[in-house]
């Protein structure tokens, strides 16, 4: 199945495979189909096929087993709801930055609350409800993320601080004096920043909405500490990074964005997100900076948008390692309020064909003083023949350790994953086939892409 607008023939694209225009036929309609079918184009055969194919799609999802209900069913927010969406906001935020700020201290600490997206009450269209959810062209909240149950971050910060003996202050931050002005008052500034995407509104950079920035370095050159927090669904440039205390990416949390948010910040639950790409330090060091061919594309003679992919295989993480660009913050990167230690890397086998099961098993332990959980990642770099230009990630596994505590994890990679995702090999243009260079592979495990704990084996 198309997506929108993205099919531009009738006979070459059912041809070639293709069985359903998304939702809006301009070349699967019944005119022109026909009109291919008369001139020899297409068969009636082929038309079944993609028939047959759409219909069992139908019939696998439910849809003639569950019909819409003739009166609209009421949004509903279970207990267990809320609890999956809080847990779901506590796992997925990811702790960039701390500098020991974080986790807040119980007591009476004066805590400033600034930002448009920390509260329900709007400043200039913007609120909470757009650090919950964006979905274009519906805006905050969209089709996916309702938010009616939304618990903000003030309500929920002042809570928890009010709980700990001390009091939040807010301000909307629309005024950067005022804004300042608070958090000099205060013993620790949270500071809210945003931008919103979606589909058809791709980013024109990756610097925060609105005065984000200056907000933030605002409110950091006037308060005692600076925790940022930040409502993004992609990488933001941190021209303020060196001035705050602490930086929490929040992505779009959905409902329980506040409770969850309380939580991490006074360490009743400790951060263990991963960064799923990388964080550049600016737009320049992507890899289609600059390059109107790459990105947003040029059209063609037939209006057609054509874009470049002359980044090749450098895509992700891998054009960051293979340029030997530093990035803001890696992919996988992401802290704790503990620490964890690898060691002890082994492969097996030492020697393989590719034909059986290779596990990795090294020993992850808590260094820290309180309970954690870590994402170990497993990466793998390809023999140079192979013309690959960075380590790739193969597996992870996701591990709690009370403090001092170790485990003997393994990641087991079975033949069928071998097989299936192509781990050991390259894409060989020559042969037109994928291939498997002979050689030492080299297996490193960590937090991040960065990972150095290290193994290796051979394939023959």
């Amino acid at each position: 199945m198309s997506d929108f607008g993205s099919v531009h023939s009738t006979a070459p694209s059912l041809n070639a495979g293709l069985d359903q225009e998304l939702n809006r036929p301009r070349w699967f309609t019944p005119a022109r189909l026909d009109t291919a079918l008369a001139a020899g184009e297409i068969t009636q055969e082929r038309i079944d096929e993609a028939a047959f194919r759409v219909v069992r799609s139908y019939i696998a999802g439910g849809l003639f087993d569950h019909p819409v209900p003739a009166t609209p069913v009421a949004n509903v927010s279970t207990p267990e709801h809320k609890a999956l969406a809080r847990e779901i906001a506590e796992q997925s935020t990811v702790l960039l930055k701390n500098d020991g700020v974080l986790p807040l201290a119980e007591g009476e600490l004066t805590v400033a609350v600034i930002g448009q997206t920390a509260s329900s009450v709007p400043t200039g269209d913007v609120s909470a409800q757009t650090g919950c959810g964006w979905d274009f062209p519906f805006g905050p909240g969209g089709p996916v993320l309702n938010c009616t149950a939304l618990v903000d971050p003030l309500t929920a910060l002042a809570e928890r601080v009010t709980q700990a003996g001390g009091e939040v202050v807010y301000d909307n931050g629309a005024d950067l004096t005022q804004a300042a002005a608070v958090a000099s008052a205060a013993d620790v500034a949270i500071v809210f920043g945003h931008y919103t995407m979606g589909e058809s509104q791709d980013l024109p950079d990756l610097r925060l909405d609105g005065n984000g920035d200056q907000l933030i370095e605002a409110v950091a050159a006037s308060a005692p500490a600076t925790v940022a927090v930040l409502n993004a669904g992609s990488a933001v440039e941190m021209p303020w990074i060196a001035d705050v205390d602490a930086v929490l990416h929040a992505w779009h949390s959905g409902e329980q964005f506040g409770p969850a948010l309380a939580a991490l910040v006074y360490g009743d639950a400790n951060p263990s997100g991963k960064l799923p790409m990388t964080f550049p330090v600016s737009l320049a060091d992507t890899p289609t900076a600059g390059s109107e061919a790459q990105y947003p594309g040029v059209l063609d003679a037939s209006g057609i948008r054509q874009v470049d992919y002359s980044e090749g295989l450098e895509v992700g993480y891998r054009w960051y390692e293979a340029e030997g660009i530093e990035p803001l913050f890696e992919f996988g990167h992401g802290l704790s309020y503990t620490e964890f230690a690898y060691d002890k890397v082994t492969v097996t086998p030492k020697s393989t064909t590719g034909d059986k099961e290779i596990r990795v098993r090294f020993k992850l332990t808590n260094t820290g003083d309180v309970a954690g959980t870590e994402v170990a990642q497993v990466y793998l770099e390809l023999p140079d023949a192979s013309g690959e230009p960075s380590k790739r990630l193969i597996g992870w596994e996701r591990v709690t350790l009370e403090p001092g505590e170790h485990r003997n994890v393994q990641v087991t990679l079975s033949a069928e994953d071998l097989a299936d995702m192509h781990l050991l090999e390259y894409w060989d243009t020559a042969a037109s086939a994928w291939t498997t260079a002979p050689g030492t592979y080299t297996v490193t495990v960590g937090g991040s892409v960065s990972a150095d704990a290290e193994a290796s084996f051979s394939v023959k």
